[in-house]
């Protein structure tokens, strides 16, 4: 295999996975000591936009832990509770 498609593969694999609440806080750190945001995503290897919007919400509500996703669970009877 060419390194091309290996690195792809790589990065393919990388953008998969969960991060860690430490490489947030990483992240987070690295720009508030005048990192650019481009240069700490590349350093900790995130996505551009994933290190400016940690830093955002971090900025703006203070959290640095990641948020629950998906749908809250909710019966398919709670509409007929009454």
């Amino acid at each position: 295999m060419s390194d091309s498609l290996l690195l792809l593969i790589w990065e393919e694999v990388m953008m998969t996975r969960c991060l860690s609440a430490d490489l947030r806080g990483r992240v987070i750190a690295a720009i508030e000591e005048g990192v650019s945001t481009r240069e700490a995503a590349r350093r900790f290897r995130v996505g551009m936009s994933t290190a400016g919007n940690w830093y955002r919400r971090c900025r703006e509500t203070g959290e640095m832990e990641a948020r629950k996703q998906g749908q809250p669970s909710r019966s398919k009877l709670d509409a007929h509770e009454a």
